[in-house]
């Protein structure tokens, strides 16, 4: 969505953008790791303090629970749901990979796709019908706070629209960095070729 509202190709850079995400995800993962094993040969030194579940789980041997097929087969079906996800969101002719289609989904297909996967995780986790659907309505209702955020900054954003405030104050922002050097601001215009 970003990249389609700054007028940019979805495959633009992606080289770089996939370089950076790699060492990044590889920076976070060794960081969380070396945390860890701090943390698990000297308590003590946790950034949060333990719980008392922490406290009864250590005292039980560490809570180590062996997954079932069942769970596991959920696990699969939530893994497979966001591939799926990602597959039909990307825009593969952008990105020159002609041997995959470009399906083009957005909000309405992609909820659709996580009804359906919520009611066989279900289903499928031995929940039935009510306890599927009860679990759905509270895992919905998890979400009321930031359907509210989301829907009042976006009657923010129309009505700063059509006052003609937000291009006010993005002219006054081009202004003040109108002459600095391009590592300081991004581009205006995308670099036409011949």
């Amino acid at each position: 969505m970003a990249s389609d509202s700054a007028g940019i190709g979805t495959g633009d850079g992606i080289l770089l953008r996939l370089a950076m995400w790699a060492c990044l995800t590889a920076l976070a993962a060794a960081y969380l790791l070396r945390y860890a094993r701090r943390i698990t040969a000297d308590p003590s030194r946790s950034l949060t303090p333990l719980t008392e579940d922490d406290r009864r789980l250590q005292a039980e041997g560490g809570g180590q629970v062996e997954l079932t097929s069942r769970q596991r087969t959920v696990l699969g079906l939530f893994a497979a749901t966001f591939l799926f996800m990602i597959f039909a969101v990307v825009p593969w002719t952008d990105l020159h990979v002609t041997f995959l289609p470009t399906l083009g989904w957005y909000f309405p297909e992609l909820a659709a796709l996580f009804i359906v996967a919520a009611i066989l995780v279900g289903l499928v986790g031995g929940l039935r019908e009510k306890g599927t659907a009860e679990a759905i309505t509270a895992g919905g209702g998890d979400f009321v706070g930031a359907a509210m955020i989301v829907m009042l900054a976006r009657g923010v954003t129309v009505i700063m629209n059509n006052a003609g405030v937000t291009d006010t104050i993005l002219n006054t922002l081009h202004g003040a960095v109108s002459g600095t050097s391009s590592g300081w601001s991004p581009p205006t215009s995308r670099p036409r070729d011949g």
